[in-house]
């Protein structure tokens, strides 16, 4: 078990660790649905399982890439309009073997300005050393064990001093007040940060 600043994406989605480990996303999932759900959804487990790829996840993954620092590396599609032809999924497919995540310009246009209007809020709030390198780790990886049983977690990004977590969400829905609860539950943002502060006070409990 430790803290790892530096694994790969892939490498973690495909749990590196010694037996099948629980994630917050697999909590959530035992949770809201059942079991068996559960088990499909796990890499590990289900020698079928394929991480969903789909191109409405593109201006967030952009996003992230673009403030965090790290992920998948960005290719801007710019001879594309759109996912329709055959030649734009072929592309987009032989660089997803290749560990890339092909996007269009609009949408990579839309993720920057996704992360500059992140960047004026962090700014506003006095937060501006959130995200910014020389004052934490992006996409790091926690792993501890707990009476046999591993668990793992990403954090977007953690503070040098290891005593500030933050982790960046992106969506298209309303924010406003009376609704952002309600999207904090039906995403498990709780148990999301439930495991994240239980990871940290196992692995570093100074």
């Amino acid at each position: 078990q430790g803290i790892y600043p530096d694994m790969p994406a892939a490498e973690y989605f495909a749990d590196p660790c010694p037996v099948a480990s629980l994630t917050q996303s697999i909590a959530k999932i035992l949770i809201d649905q059942s079991p068996m759900h559960a088990w499909h959804a796990h890499p590990k487990l289900n020698s079928n399982y394929q991480h969903d790829d789909d191109t409405k996840f593109d201006a967030g993954n952009c996003a992230h890439k673009m403030l965090i620092g790290r992920g998948k590396d960005i290719v801007v599609l710019d001879q594309f309009n759109d996912w329709r032809t055959k030649a734009a999924q072929t592309t987009r497919e032989e660089l997803a073997q290749a560990g890339k995540l092909g996007v269009l310009s609009k949408t990579a246009r839309r993720a920057s300005a996704m992360v500059n209007s992140a960047r004026d809020q962090l700014i506003f709030r006095g937060l501006s050393e959130a995200f910014q390198p020389g004052h934490g780790d992006g996409e790091l990886v926690i792993a501890w064990n707990e009476r046999d049983i591993w668990f793992r977690q990403m954090i977007d990004w953690l503070s040098t001093d290891r005593c500030m977590f933050w982790d960046y969400k992106t969506t298209d829905m309303s924010v406003a007040p009376y609704t952002i609860s309600r999207m904090m539950a039906t995403a498990g943002w709780p148990i999301q940060a439930a495991m994240a502060e239980r990871g940290l006070g196992a692995v570093d409990p100074l």
